[in-house]
C-alpha cells in the first residue's frame, strides 16, 4: 500500500469515525482503502485551474529542490478552492 493511499484512508476513517463512532477501525475495513484509491484516482488528471496554478508556480523563482512540492500544493490548493469549475475569490 502506498503512503498516500494510507494517509487518505486514515483521513476518511477519522471523518467517518468521528461522525458515526461505530467502532470500525481502518485496519478492520478495507472500504477506507478503496475510498482512498478512488479519491486519489479522481485527482489524477488535473483541472484547468490546477494546470494554471502549476504553470504560475513554475514561473516563480524557487529553489529547484522545492519546486515539485510547491507546484503540487498549488495544484491541490487550486482544486480545493474551485467550485463548479470556477476559481473562488
Amino acid at each position: 500500500m502506498s503512503e498516500m493511499i494510507e494517509r487518505v484512508a486514515k483521513v476518511i476513517w477519522n471523518i467517518h469515525s468521528s461522525s458515526f463512532n461505530d467502532g470500525v477501525g481502518l485496519d478492520d475495513d478495507l472500504m477506507y482503502l478503496d475510498m482512498a484509491r478512488a479519491a486519489i484516482e479522481a485527482i489524477r488528471d488535473p483541472t484547468i485551474e490546477m494546470e494554471i496554478a502549476a504553470q504560475e508556480e513554475w514561473m516563480c523563482v524557487r529553489a529547484a529542490e522545492d519546486r515539485g512540492a510547491v507546484i503540487w500544493r498549488a495544484m491541490i490548493d487550486a482544486a480545493r478552492s474551485s467550485q463548479d469549475g470556477k476559481a473562488q475569490p
